[in-house]
């Protein structure tokens, strides 16, 4: 009888520190996965352009919904969510993606993707979404977890960095203002090198605001919340362990 329960205990805490160390595990390498990240957005910076118009064409509107108050891209779907950061060299996008194999299970994992000036302008939706192409992309992932949610959120919800409009395409309206039409037009006011309106949600930027008839960035420093849900590979249980880990990073970067 003693000897069935000194066994039972062995086996119990042997169980218990396998799932500690696969925890562990986990955790290490998740912390090193959004460390990655991270790093970019405070050394490059966040690529306003790419989140507010996804393809780049100034003749289409197509940004990012905008949820509660936050510049989302993982809002219903985690599978449309980038971190995308941008320097004098190019864009860096971090997507999660599906990534080799764990046994019969399929493993996802994050993976960077970068495009000169040069790629943008002979595939403009190269490593962006919904074309993303996994071959482009470079696996960051430690190869013993698997990505199993990708959340990011982008604050503000406008460029804070962005200069006067000089264009139409600079307002979301994408053409000239005319106020002498019935009723008025809003949109580039060429005379004072303003975007015109009378309501932020039709006529500016997400995330901007409508005052006394001008579009205007919010004056906050960029930032971003990544969420990264990870699980270990393993075949047994134990080594199954789940982490979830959160982290806000502010760029380093302000070019107002």
């Amino acid at each position: 009888m003693a000897t069935l329960i000194a066994t039972g205990l062995f086996v119990a805490v042997t169980s218990s520190q396998k799932k500690v160390e696969s925890l562990s595990k986990v955790q290490s390498d998740a912390r090193f996965l959004i460390e990655s990240i991270a790093q970019s957005v405070r050394l490059a910076g966040l690529d306003y352009s790419y989140y507010l118009n996804l393809d780049g064409d100034p003749n289409t509107r197509d940004p990012v919904d905008l949820s509660g108050g936050l510049l989302s891209m993982s809002a219903v779907t985690t599978d449309t969510a980038q971190v995308v950061t941008k320097d004098a060299s190019g864009q860096t996008f971090f997507s999660r993606y599906m990534r080799g194999k764990f046994g019969e299970e399929d493993r996802y994992a994050i993976g960077v993707c970068t495009r000169t000036p040069a790629q943008f302008a002979s595939d403009p939706l190269r490593c962006a979404y919904p074309t993303l192409a996994p071959e482009d992309y470079q696996d960051v992932t430690p190869t013993n977890i698997t990505v199993d949610a990708f959340n990011v959120w982008v604050s503000p919800g406008s460029d804070p960095n962005a200069l006067a409009p000089s264009g139409t395409a600079d307002c979301w309206t994408n053409i000239n203002a005319d106020p002498t039409q019935v009723p008025p037009v809003f949109g580039f006011d060429s005379i004072n090198s303003n975007c015109t309106c009378t309501d932020a949600s039709t006529d500016c930027w997400s995330g901007q605001t409508c005052d006394r008839g001008i579009c205007l960035n919010t004056n906050q420093q960029p930032k971003v919340t990544i969420v990264i849900s990870s699980r270990g590979g393993g075949s047994r249980q134990a080594e199954q362990a789940t982490q979830t880990l959160q982290t806000t990073v502010s760029a380093r970067i302000y070019k107002r």
